[in-house]
């Protein structure tokens, strides 16, 4: 019974946490204490669905208590991202505040080299790996969105955006290997955040992207398919044809394909 006790406080202040994250207000639980292993070693064969009715996959390792544990890893990580955003004393400090944040930034590092690489999933696309792999994408991306908003004098701004935009490209190619491998129909809805945050700030830095276009297309594959499940999503497909039909933003030509429905 204590360990369920742990565990449920441990996932009430994790799902506490994401939601701080993804409405950008201050976490009302703290962190549990108490360190747990929410891995355990009972795991279970895994079949992936289909991409339609014709299709039957073997099955194969579900890798579960690994995943559960690199959520545990990611969460806590997430939290401490949390604090430095609402930490009173860096608000004014942006050199503070980018010494502070090489600790999470580099803990996402050693946690996405602790995992298989993207070639490596490509090779054998496991679906929970391909969503955790996107969730730290998404994390890293949000540390960095963070310390460019407090940026106010644009010191490291460029720095940052390229870095963001290397994490958009690595997010858009989980995507396509989780599309090809898996079908547009069959999305987790873990991955509605991730794909919309970047389809927001991407509609507004087109110019910039360069190469990275493909990944804005990719995401906008993504946007349209999850529009029809999530409101969130809808919402922000529906800002981007706006702006586009407004001029305001100048879409590639494939994207405003997809987001009109045409391919």
């Amino acid at each position: 019974m204590e360990h369920v006790r742990n565990i449920t406080a441990w996932g009430i202040s994790s799902l506490n946490g994401q939601m701080s994250m993804k409405l950008k207000k201050v976490a009302t639980l703290s962190q549990p204490a108490t360190k747990i292993d929410t891995g355990g070693d009972h795991d279970f064969d895994w079949t992936p669905y289909p991409r339609s009715n014709h299709i039957t996959y073997a099955s194969k390792r579900g890798h579960l208590p690994e995943v559960r544990q690199g959520l545990a890893e990611l969460t806590d990580i997430m939290l401490h991202i949390e604090k430095l955003r609402y930490d009173k004393e860096l608000n004014s400090d942006f050199d503070l505040l980018m010494a502070r944040a090489e600790v999470p930034y580099h803990q996402l590092q050693e946690w996405l080299a602790a995992w298989p690489s993207t070639s490596q999933i490509e090779k054998e696309p496991i679906s929970q790996i391909l969503i955790l792999r996107i969730k730290c994408v998404h994390v890293i991306m949000h540390l960095i969105e963070m310390l460019v908003e407090r940026d106010y004098q644009s010191s490291k701004t460029a720095q940052l955006q390229e870095s963001w935009f290397n994490q958009v490209e690595e997010m858009a190619q989980c995507l396509r290997i989780h599309r090809q491998s898996y079908g547009i129909k069959h999305i987790p809805s873990q991955l509605a955040d991730a794909v919309q945050g970047a389809l927001r700030v991407l509609a507004h830095r087109l110019e910039d992207l360069g190469e990275a276009k493909q990944a804005f297309i990719e995401l906008c594959r993504f946007g349209v398919a999850m529009g029809q499940k999530f409101k969130s999503t809808a919402v922000t497909i529906q800002t981007i044809q706006s702006l586009s039909s407004e001029k305001s933003v100048i879409l590639p030509k494939q994207a405003i394909a997809i987001l009109d429905g045409l391919e």
